[in-house]
């Protein structure tokens, strides 16, 4: 491998979605497809995996703390008014770790809704899509 092939895969991150609704699958296809590797998303129902596994058969299922251990990044595709309780939990339990890059996409928000996140040393940003999903 060319050390700019090296530098290049050396420079992706490792991801996991949190919600495998739309916006998630949609984001984690996107991120896969820019080269990221997926370490898993999470599921809550059979419906869920069943979504999970005809638009991404290769990427694990993983519950929310195993999900959170293994990424760089974390995408947060989960309805708005569950984001700050979830976060405040997660949060408490020590799953967050410095560097770690939290996103969330719910466009009534700021970055103030992952300050538990960021008082553990992750790195918070609001990514709001431009479209509605269906």
């Amino acid at each position: 491998m060319s050390f700019e092939g090296a530098a290049k895969q050396q420079s992706r991150l490792s991801v996991g979605v949190i919600g495998p609704g739309p916006v998630g699958l949609t984001f984690a296809q996107a991120l896969a497809g820019a080269g990221h590797l997926l370490t898993g998303i999470t599921s809550a129902s059979e419906e869920s995996r069943e979504r999970i596994d005809a638009m991404l058969p290769s990427v694990d299922v993983l519950d929310v703390p195993a999900l959170l251990a293994q990424s760089d990044l974390v995408v947060l595709a989960i309805p708005a008014d569950e984001i700050a309780k979830s976060v405040s939990g997660w949060a408490a339990l020590g799953l967050f770790r410095a560097g770690q890059l939290v996103v969330h996409t719910a466009a009534e928000f700021g970055i103030g809704v992952l300050q538990p996140a960021a008082a553990a040393g992750a790195i918070p940003l609001a990514i709001h899509p431009a479209m509605r999903f269906s």
